[in-house]
C-alpha cells in the first residue's frame, strides 16, 4: 500500500510537470507565431512537441487511474480479510465455550468456604474468581440488609470511583431492577458516565456490563455487577443462572 502511494504521488507530480511544460511551450510559441518570428516548418516542429507532451499526459493519466484502481482493490481485499479474521475469532470463541464444561467452571468460580470466613471475604473471593475464569476487569457485590431491605455494598474488585456507592431498594437503579426482575442483564452500550477501568496505563470504558441476581427461595438476597472488555456469549448466561442458585444457598448461611 505504501509503494502504491509513492507511485501515485510520483505520477501526479510528473503529470503536473507535463501540464506546466506544455502550457509554457504553447504560450511561448503562440507569442512567436503572432509576432511572425518563426517559419512554418518550426510551427510543425512545435506541434509535434505538443503532440508528444499531450501523449505523455494521456499515458500518465491512465497510469494514475490504474494505480488508484489497484489501491481501491487492495483496500477492499484488506477489509474483507479483516472481516474474515473477526468472524473466525468469534467462531473460535464460540467453539471454546462449547468445549468448556459449565458445571466445572461454576465450581471454579465459587470460592472455598473455610471455617469462620466472613461474608465480606467470601464476596471478595467470588469477584477474584470471576476475574480469573471469565476475565472480568471490575466487579461489585451488593447484599441485602434484612433490617432495612436495602442492598448495600459488600465487596468490590478493581473499582475506581470518587463517588460513594449508595444502597438501593429493589426496583431502584439497574442493579435494583435486576433484583426485582430476578433475571440477569447485559449492557452492551455502556454510558460514558458508567464506571471506568483504571490502571497504571490510564483508564478505559468497559464494553460490556453484566448484572445478575443471587437468589434463595425465590427472593433476591444479593446482586453482582461485573464489567469486561470481552463480548458476553449467550451460553455465559447459563453460568450466571447456575451461580445465582448455588450462591444463594451459601450466602444465606454466611449472613
Amino acid at each position: 500500500m505504501k509503494t502504491l502511494n509513492k507511485y501515485k504521488i510520483a505520477s501526479f507530480v510528473i503529470l503536473l510537470l507535463v501540464i506546466i511544460v506544455s502550457f509554457l511551450i504553447t504560450y511561448q510559441f503562440l507569442n512567436l507565431i503572432i509576432a511572425q518570428k518563426i517559419a512554418s516548418a518550426s510551427i510543425l516542429y512545435v506541434l509535434l512537441i505538443l503532440g508528444l507532451n499531450f501523449s505523455m499526459f494521456f499515458i500518465i493519466f491512465k497510469l494514475v487511474q490504474v494505480i488508484i484502481e489497484e489501491e481501491t482493490t487492495l483496500q477492499k481485499i484488506l477489509q474483507q480479510n479483516e472481516v474474515l479474521v473477526e468472524n473466525a475469532s468469534t467462531e473460535d470463541k464460540k467453539e471454546e465455550y462449547k468445549d468448556v464444561n459449565i458445571d466445572e467452571l461454576v465450581q471454579k468460580i465459587i470460592p472455598a468456604i473455610p471455617q469462620n470466613q466472613s461474608l465480606d471475604e467470601f464476596c471478595g473471593n467470588l469477584l477474584t474468581n470471576l476475574s480469573k475464569q471469565l476475565n472480568i476487569v471490575q466487579g461489585i457485590v451488593y447484599c441485602k440488609n434484612n433490617q432495612t431491605s436495602q442492598f448495600e455494598l459488600k465487596s468490590t474488585y478493581a473499582l475506581y470511583t470518587t463517588e460513594p456507592i449508595n444502597p438501593f431498594f429493589e426496583g431502584e437503579t439497574l442493579p435494583g431492577q435486576v433484583a426485582a426482575d430476578k433475571k440477569a442483564i447485559c449492557i452492551t452500550d455502556v454510558p460514558d458516565n458508567y464506571f471506568r477501568i483504571a490502571s497504571g496505563l490510564g483508564s478505559a470504558k468497559p464494553k460490556h456490563v453484566v448484572i445478575f441476581p443471587i437468589i434463595d427461595k425465590e427472593h433476591t438476597i444479593a446482586v453482582v455487577e461485573i464489567a469486561t472488555f470481552q463480548k458476553i456469549e449467550d451460553n455465559t448466561f447459563e453460568i450466571f443462572n447456575k451461580l445465582s442458585a448455588i450462591l444463594g444457598k451459601i450466602l444465606v448461611k454466611l449472613k
